[in-house]
């Protein structure tokens, strides 16, 4: 037990990879593209990761004996649909890695006289060589990591909802008539469905914490409540923060790759707000690499440890994997700085696509295993609903005009992985 991750351990990771620069730079360029309708966006992201966690935990309760939520991507073990989604899912932590360390690379840049690039995979590096020590010690240091961006977060709520409240008890009358004169949605309805991949890329995540289950002696069944809590939680972080952030800090003045809840506390004149705040990103992305490496390393170790029953390949380390995932992180940055002038936007993207898929398969694995059992119309219900929220995401940025780079992207990955996964089937005969 040494050496095992208690449950309070498996919480802050989960909001360590959650909180990070999708959140408090990322949804920046959410309220620029989507304005005051982004409440619509984030209301529609934290109904679709609720049905779909609450999914994955009505499967794992049916089937507790597969594992992490990896097994349950497909009807049975080694499916066509668990190789594809599953490495499409080592592939989004790989990204948020890339978009963590850039982010890094640009906030220290604006203090000091840095290279955006090898920092990031400076940063890269350093959280590749604390995952590389022991268990225990990653989740303590995450522990206390993951406490100073949530300790933050509500210190700003706490802050402009002072505000908030000063300003409406000297100027109610005028507040409230200029609030029925706001366009809700002045890019129309349409940009808060683009905008719902970006806020998945922070909403969701919370399954992460059903990886863990070889490194924690909690039952299944216990992860997967605790994947619905963070769930909860995590909706409740993001939409009280930007609802703040909309009252306060006019449309005009968000600006996109810039943090709004820096912005929102320099435009109240807080003394040294924008730099504190700043500081608190920092250590935000520090948690989220952090994070990020430990649960694409897990991932990438239970998929190469199906492909090798498989296929018969020689067995690999959880250091290797901690390794390859970092590399693979660094040369998406160097990837992105050099052929992408909006690579952080475009790496949130694809991995907001690979979130929204990855949870309606699990959503069509449940429904099909689920045919002919005795269940609750409830649990029925909240499995379609999730299949039908991603496809209709889905669906509306396929049929629209915008954010094609990031969709093209994604279905090149996803082409990439199937030809892997007919080519390995073959192997294997």
């Amino acid at each position: 037990m040494a050496d095992k991750l208690a449950p309070r351990h498996l919480t802050m990771i989960a909001f360590g990879g959650l909180i990070g620069m999708g959140l408090l730079v990322g949804c920046g360029s959410a309220i620029h593209r989507a304005g005051p309708a982004i409440v619509l966006s984030i209301l529609y992201a934290g109904m679709l990761t609720y049905c779909a966690m609450r999914t994955l935990s009505d499967y794992m309760a049916l089937d507790p004996d597969r594992g992490s939520f990896l097994a349950y991507l497909g009807t049975s073990r080694r499916s066509g649909e668990e190789f594809v989604c599953g490495w499409l899912y080592c592939a989004y932590w790989t990204c948020v890695i890339a978009a963590e360390g850039l982010g890094g690379g640009m906030l220290l840049h604006q203090y000091l006289p840095l290279p955006v690039l090898p920092t990031a995979l400076a940063l890269i590096a350093a959280a590749c060589a604390l995952n590389l020590q022991s268990v225990r010690l990653f989740g303590q240091v995450e522990f206390y990591l993951t406490m100073v961006k949530l300790v933050a977060i509500m210190a700003f709520c706490a802050v402009c909802l002072g505000a908030v409240t000063v300003d409406l008890y000297h100027h109610g009358r005028q507040i409230l008539h200029d609030l029925n004169g706001i366009d809700l949605a002045p890019f129309g309805i349409g940009a808060a469905f683009y905008t719902v991949p970006t806020i998945m890329f922070t909403m969701a995540g919370a399954e992460i914490i059903t990886i863990a289950h070889r490194e924690t002696e909690t039952s299944s069944q216990t992860l997967s409540g605790l994947a619905r809590l963070v769930t909860v939680r995590m909706v409740a972080f993001y939409l009280v923060p930007v609802l703040l952030i909309l009252l306060i800090l006019p449309l005009s003045s968000v600006r996109p790759g810039f943090s709004p809840f820096a912005d929102t506390l320099a435009f109240l004149h807080v003394p040294h707000g924008k730099a504190v705040f700043d500081g608190v990103i920092l250590v935000t992305l520090l948690s989220c690499i952090n994070s990020s490496t430990y649960i694409a390393s897990r991932v990438m170790n239970e998929l190469r440890t199906h492909d090798r029953d498989r296929t018969g390949m020689a067995p690999v380390s959880f250091a290797s994997c901690i390794m390859g995932v970092s590399a693979a992180g660094g040369m998406l940055c160097v990837g992105a700085t050099l052929f992408s002038a909006a690579a952080f936007s475009l790496l949130l993207d694809v991995s907001g696509y690979i979130t929204i898929v990855v949870y309606g398969v699990i959503s069509l694995s449940f429904i099909r295993f689920a045919t002919g059992r005795a269940l609750s119309p409830m649990t029925r219900m909240r499995a379609f609903m999730a299949l039908l929220l991603s496809a209709g995401v889905m669906s509306a940025v396929i049929g629209g005009d915008e954010r094609r780079s990031g969709l093209e992207c994604f279905f090149v990955l996803v082409l990439l992985l199937s030809v892997c996964r007919v080519g390995m089937g073959r192997l294997g005969r």
